[in-house]
């Protein structure tokens, strides 16, 4: 129309000329293939930039194309896969599998902001994790903000003479709608364990044997099972006041990662496929508190404790040199970001244990006055 300006043209996906995206602060050069229908390009919407601003980044950019022999194995295992599916799993592997060569990781759960400080929740399942992140929403309000879903990226950023650890949403988002691309500070990691899946021996969420899940490195597979195996150094439960939960060294080494890996890989469906959990204008409120529900316990653990766990979030590229750089930025991260066990359920004392712990504030100083509850979907972060 006459007297408007022209939208932003965007670097079209073909065979010729890639699609240019800037994820977790790197440009990347994203090859679909020419048979690919618009959903796979949709999936990066978030991420493309401008094709005036492709090249200008000082470092040369991440090349992600899926592979012939990729997509025929993946084909052969999944064969009720869409062609669009097939083509975003194999994106979705050559892309984190190339990053921790360029100082990165991939990790799964879910990523909040608060007060420009990134909040990172694991658990299996990843709902978990997730209904514990919407109880800071409902009770904090619009102050907490979604930084990812689903597979996050984890950078360590050097600044003078410190170093620190970035979050970054990524276009491979658990739920439709649930990832920004924004870069923010990362100021704890919180594995998120169910308090019913305590059992006397204290080892969260134990699961039998019959229900153990392993992928191999490189994978993208449900798994059999919700339930992670049990941690390496287990705590015995201990009942804490949700408005004083304590903090608890733990010095115990854990063991090294095996090549067998537990899977925390809740990896998204194509963009046509909603997820059936929250599909529809379904709510989210709360559970009540029962009087007999047990007091939350979070702790603050020695990196040295944490690395098992942390292995199980974490996205291992196939080869033996992936797995090396990817390990040892798995150290650096460990290191440098605070790592928290939570045990608990979904309650707004839970929601309060975990933050004070997290963020050191108070949390009936910042709790909202009215809690109304939240209309789940691609928009429940707006």
């Amino acid at each position: 129309m006459a007297g408007q300006p022209s939208p932003i043209q965007l670097s079209q996906p073909s065979s010729a000329s890639p699609l240019v995206c800037e994820i977790a602060g790197r440009q990347h050069s994203i090859r679909i293939p020419a048979d690919a229908t618009d959903a796979v390009s949709a999936q990066f919407d978030d991420f493309a930039i401008p094709d005036w601003l492709a090249g200008a980044a000082s470092s040369r950019p991440i090349r992600v194309a899926p592979a012939a022999a990729a997509l025929t194995e993946l084909a052969r295992a999944h064969p009720h896969w869409s062609r669009d599916r097939l083509i975003l799993e194999s994106l979705q592997t050559a892309m984190l599998s190339a990053w921790p060569t360029q100082g990165m990781i991939a990790v799964n759960g879910i990523c909040i902001e608060y007060r420009e400080r990134a909040y990172l929740f694991s658990s299996l399942p990843t709902a978990r994790a997730e209904r514990h992140a919407l109880l800071w929403r409902q009770y904090l309000g619009d102050v907490v903000r979604l930084v990812g879903d689903g597979w996050i990226a984890l950078h360590v950023t050097r600044s003078g003479r410190s170093s620190y650890v970035t979050a970054s949403g990524t276009p491979w988002r658990g739920r439709r709608g649930w990832s920004r691309n924004v870069t923010v500070p990362l100021d704890g990691w919180c594995f998120v364990h169910d308090a019913a899946g305590a059992g006397a021996s204290g080892s969260p969420d134990a699961e039998p044997a019959s229900a153990a899940m392993t992928i191999t490195a490189g994978a993208s597979v449900r798994g059999t099972s919700d339930k992670p195996s049990a941690p390496t150094a287990p705590h015995a439960p201990v009942a804490r006041s949700a408005s004083t939960p304590a903090i608890r060294a733990s010095g115990v080494t854990a063991a090294p990662a095996s090549a067998s890996i537990p899977a925390a890989n809740d990896h998204p469906s194509s963009p046509a496929v909603p997820s059936p959990v929250f599909a529809g204008q379904a709510s989210f409120a709360p559970a009540s508190g029962a009087s007999t529900a047990p007091a939350p316990q979070v702790d603050r653990l020695n990196p040295s404790a944490m690395v098992d766990e942390a292995v199980r979030f974490m996205h291992m590229p196939a080869t033996a040199t992936g797995v090396g750089h990817a390990l040892s930025l798995l150290d650096k991260v460990l290191l440098l970001t605070p790592t928290y066990r939570f045990i608990g359920g979904e309650r707004e004392p839970d929601a309060a244990a975990s933050f004070a712990e997290l963020t050191g504030e108070s949390f009936d100083d910042c709790r909202e006055p009215f809690v109304l509850p939240l209309i789940l979907g691609p928009h429940t972060w707006d």
